[in-house]
């Protein structure tokens, strides 16, 4: 199992943290993946707020 502190200590997580101006003092503590189920397949997503959500 991955934890998310083990994902942002290595050097790809420090570069996001970096580019999405997180502090280094901020530490990831959960994974959260949110989909939309639908019984005939794959749906259109909701509109986004700009940059709000980040695809990793």
């Amino acid at each position: 199992m991955l934890y998310l502190r083990e994902v942002f200590d290595s050097e790809e997580g420090k570069a996001l943290k970096k580019a999405w101006n997180i502090p280094d003092n901020y530490v990831g503590v959960a994974n959260v993946i949110l989909g939309y189920g639908k019984p005939e397949g794959k749906q259109e997503a909701a509109p986004r707020k700009a940059d709000y959500v980040r695809r990793v």
